[in-house]
């Protein structure tokens, strides 16, 4: 009973509780009235009153129908949506109007040409002459060029990666062009190339805005007068000196017309540390000023091609182009001021017998090739034959008494010699003229050789050969053979060897000539390497057989010598054959005095040595004698031997 008498304690309270609030709304609506009113605590409400049913309601303010109610609305007679767009503040003198965060229709007060009179009552915005003369900004200089950049960059040029037009921070109109960083040409915007030689100065003019750049950081006006080659600085800003970031400034200067010429480019470029550096600029006026001058008085036009430059009447100053030879060149740029430059390279007679060839040189001048084919002395327009070095005259230096047996340069075939085998070869490889030789490899005796036909020779007492050559690789003591065969190539002595280290060295190209004594009927020349493998090669080119024997030079000692000896038992054989230093004569007899004698290859004895009865054989000393062919006689008062040949070598 006890618990029950507690929850319905409890339950009264709670009813007492709610009918309290019950009865509170209850006797406000028995002393409301309709109409009157009250506050229903909503600050986007106003005129708040009962209704009908003691409910206090307001109306709900929003004047622009934006759906934000005026008391929280920052713009409460416009959308705020519209905040920052475009409008029209009616004011003529103003550009960019746009709605501010005071939802104010705003715009930007322009005067470019700052005359006073702003951009919706001046004509002609950028003329502060125009519309007072009279104004203190107004100067006579006439736009060259002018550029806003809301099209491009006009008469400007985009300088690279660091360079670009920004629609940011204009001066006017929606866009400028930026520079950045310091990457040279590419953090640049330069002019086309304007010709400003005939005047006496310009001035230039343009707005910048700096972003982000650290103090001492610049930027800087260059000029060039040579149309881009090279520049100069003329003005610089230097950040926290000239300027501070986030500022807008406008500058103007003048530049001289001495530092002016018919290829001047400017150029802004941009000199700070980072992409982040920027400079906006906009609005860039370049203009002339007027040339105070006197028709008549002298001035420079700039053009190489003229002369006499003067003023005329209007202060154009002009002079005359010179073109002497009419070739449309003018004489300054003319190559060839007297003839046709087109002319140079085409035939001409320079009236010199002595030449062939003949044309007009790239300096002008017509001039032919001195030509002496057979370098007699006479020249071709002098020389009955000039290919005869003897003809006409056969004392000259030039007179070869040679006889030619065979001349080869390999470009066609080997001719009279022939492969000797599996390491001789004719190649396209270290020729000393045109494309082929012959190369020699290895040890392989025939095979590693080159030899000719047999040859009848018999008319010459000895025969000369002449080659080039070019060594590879052979290593030290390697040697190749100049060779010789009387008997139709059985039996070969050596006339010659070159040994590596001592008489060439490898990669290295020798010209060689060695006579050749003892030729016969059955004559076989032969080259020879003797080396040790495939990589040891020689190289053979341009090989020459003549014969230089005077066949008269021994003509009064053969026939004395056939006369005297005809029942002669005297014999001399000289050995070895070729010799070098010594040479030794063994004599048929012993019993008998005389001499040895030794006869040039012109006849002219060399050596005379007297002999002793009792001496067969008989040591000759021939190391005075330079290398070549000899003769050697021996004789007594009665009679003389035969002459032998002798070839002396080194």
């Amino acid at each position: 009973m006890y618990t029950t008498t507690q929850a319905t304690s409890h339950d009264l309270t709670n009813t007492h509780t709610s009918y309290e609030s019950s009865s509170s709304d209850f006797l406000q609506q028995l002393m409301c009235t309709p109409g009157d009113p009250c506050d229903d605590g909503n600050p986007c409400t106003a005129d708040d009153a009962y209704n009908a049913t003691c409910d206090c309601v307001g109306v709900f303010q929003d004047e622009d129908f934006d759906g934000v109610c005026d008391a929280e609305d920052l713009c409460p007679e416009l959308d705020d949506s519209l905040i920052g767009t475009g409008c029209s503040d009616g004011n003529p003198c103003t550009i960019n109007d746009r709605y501010d965060e005071n939802c104010a229709c705003t715009g930007r007060y322009l005067d470019r040409d700052g005359d006073g009179f702003c951009i919706g009552e001046d004509p002609d915005d950028t003329d502060a002459c125009v519309p007072d003369n009279s104004g203190a900004g107004c100067n006579t200089c006439d736009s060259v060029i002018e550029d806003n950049f809301e099209g491009g960059f006009g008469n400007w040029n985009d300088g690279g990666s660091d360079c670009a037009i920004s629609n940011l921070n204009p001066n006017s109109g929606l866009q400028s062009v930026v520079i950045r960083d310091n990457s040279g040409v590419q953090s640049s915007t330069y002019t086309n190339v304007l010709d400003l030689s005939a005047l006496s100065e310009v001035s230039v003019g343009f707005v910048f805005k700096s972003v982000s750049l650290e103090a001492g950081e610049r930027f800087l006006m260059e000029i060039s007068t040579d149309g881009g080659r090279a520049y100069n600085s003329l003005v610089t800003w230097e950040s926290d000196v000239h300027f501070r970031n986030d500022i807008r400034y406008q500058v103007s200067f003048t530049i001289p017309g001495f530092l002016l010429s018919s290829r001047t480019i400017f150029r802004l470029r941009c000199d700070a540390s980072s992409n982040n550096d920027q400079i906006f600029i906009d609005d860039i006026i370049i203009a002339t000023c007027p040339i105070t001058c006197r028709a008549g008085s002298t001035c420079d036009d700039g053009d190489d091609c003229t002369t006499g430059d003067v003023y005329d009447t209007d202060c154009n100053c002009a002079g005359r182009i010179e073109d002497g030879d009419n070739d449309g060149i003018c004489d300054e740029q003319d190559i060839c001021p007297a003839i046709d430059d087109a002319l140079r390279g085409t035939a001409c007679d320079d009236g010199d017998p002595c030449t062939i060839d003949d044309i007009i040189r790239p300096d002008c001048e017509c001039a032919g090739v001195y030509t002496d084919v057979d370098e007699d002395g006479l020249c071709a327009g002098e020389d009955p034959d000039d290919n005869d070095g003897c003809n006409p005259n056969e004392d000259s230096a030039a007179c070869d008494p040679c006889d030619s047996i065979d001349q080869n340069d390999f470009e066609e075939d080997l001719g009279i010699w022939n492969d000797g085998g599996g390491d001789c070869t004719r190649t396209a490889s270290e020729a000393n003229s045109g494309v082929y030789s012959v190369r020699l490899r290895d040890n392989s005796g025939q095979s590693s050789s080159m030899f000719t036909d047999v040859l009848d020779l018999s008319d010459y007492r000895s025969a000369t050969i002449e080659f080039s050559y070019y060594p590879d690789d052979f290593e030290e003591g390697e040697d190749f053979f100049l060779e010789l065969s009387r008997d139709g190539g059985d039996d070969f002595i050596t006339i010659k060897e070159w040994k590596q280290g001592t008489d060439f060295e490898n990669f290295i190209r020798y010209q060689e000539s060695v006579e050749i004594a003892n030729v016969s009927a059955n004559t076989v020349i032969r080259i020879r390497c003797d080396a040790s493998d495939n990589r040891d090669r020689v190289f053979i080119d341009d090989v020459t057989l003549k014969s230089c024997d005077d066949a008269g030079a021994f003509e009064d000692i053969t026939s004395s010598n056939r006369s005297s000896t005809k029942e002669s038992a005297l014999v001399v054989t000289p050995y070895p054959n070729p010799a070098s230093d010594v040479l030794f004569l063994q004599l048929s007899k012993n019993d008998l005095s005389g001499d040895i004698e030794i006869f040039n290859a012109n006849g002219a004895k060399v050596i005379t040595q007297s002999i002793s009865k009792s001496q067969q054989l008989q040591k000759v000393t021939v190391s005075a004698l330079s290398e070549g062919l000899y003769f050697i006689r021996y004789s007594t008062p009665e009679k003389s031997s035969e002459l032998q040949r002798v070839v002396i070598l080194r």
